[in-house]
């Protein structure tokens, strides 16, 4: 019985260590020039459902409600390989001069099993709206990209809601493509993306890196 009862509470033990989310460490980008702040960020991923969740805390700095931001992050290896990345538009609703916080739940696609090594990610808002105006990245998407695995800064400009709204999915595959071709690079007769998604209706984009040896990377500029 006491056997019993020992074993019982080494399984119970293995179970709840399962369920735990593991932390990766990381950044969000400084972002000049942009009225929002990201603080106290955190992605949790999840060893048994596999879920990856975006926790942090959203400052609005402006006159006007916060309604919606598109978030980026980038997942890399110990060594600063990038392991996967997503694109997503965000609706939150933070009204002026206050800070919320937010659990974000992102692709599946983001989850690395933590017997890989250490993780760590870099996020940044490509773009926000308030109710009366916008603000977006004003690098290239290569640029930003650039940008976001080195861990530099992003200068931001305001824009016009209209503008903002009319121009978000316009090339976005593309441009995605692109990005990843990046950040995987590419080569003969290897698979250097994988898992690749985009839609134009949502504006969202996705895709991983197998890390290949015959993978080449070129700058990421243009």
């Amino acid at each position: 019985m006491k056997l019993e009862r020992l074993l019982l509470i080494i399984l119970s033990s293995f179970v709840a260590l399962g369920t735990l989310a593991s932390p990766c460490e990381g950044q969000v980008l400084k972002q000049p020039g942009l009225p929002f702040e990201i603080d106290g960020s955190s992605l949790h991923m999840n060893r048994v459902t596999k879920e990856v969740n975006f926790n942090f805390k959203l400052a609005n700095r402006t006159s006007d409600p916060l309604r919606q931001i598109v978030l980026t992050v980038l997942v890399k290896n110990a060594k600063g390989n990038p392991l996967a990345f997503q694109r997503s538009v965000q609706k939150v609703d933070v009204a002026p001069g206050t800070e919320k916080r937010f659990t974000l739940r992102l692709s599946n696609l983001l989850y690395v099993d933590p017997v890989e090594g250490p993780v760590r990610f870099a996020a940044a808002i490509e773009g926000a709206r308030t109710e009366g105006a916008a603000w977006t990245q004003s690098l290239s998407p290569l640029e930003f990209m650039t940008a976001l695995r080195a861990g530099g800064f992003v200068p931001v400009n305001q824009a016009p809601v209209g503008a903002f709204q009319e121009a978000g999915c316009e090339g976005i595959c593309l441009e995605c493509a692109q990005l990843a071709k990046c950040l995987c690079g590419s080569g003969s007769g290897v698979t250097c993306v994988k898992d690749f998604n985009c839609s134009k209706s949502t504006c969202e984009c996705s895709f991983t890196c197998t890390n290949s040896s015959g993978c080449q990377t070129s700058p990421c500029s243009q």
